[in-house]
């Protein structure tokens, strides 16, 4: 049981990594999009890349390691895009 719950978390830090990047790119490309149609999810979106960003280089954050930002970075893009598709 100890090895497959080391396998799983292996298995989301690898996934997470490119995907933290990916989506951070893909949700500052959609918040201009948005932006210049007028829409306030545009500049939430722009916000939350750039403090997710910032956030990533604060000493805290740097403790925890690489893989749980990128993993906590993907959960916050999902519950962002979670929230923003309820409003």
């Amino acid at each position: 049981m100890k090895t497959l719950i080391a396998a799983l978390w292996h298995m989301t830090g690898v996934l997470c990594a490119p995907l933290y990047w990916l989506l951070s790119v893909l949700f500052l490309w959609g918040g201009m999009i948005l932006n210049g149609e007028g829409k306030p999810e545009g500049m939430w979106a722009i916000w939350l890349v750039l403090i997710l960003l910032v956030a990533r280089f604060a000493p805290p954050v740097r403790k925890l390691g690489g893989r749980w930002v990128n993993v906590l970075g993907c959960a916050v893009f999902g519950l962002f895009a979670l929230g923003v598709s309820v409003i």
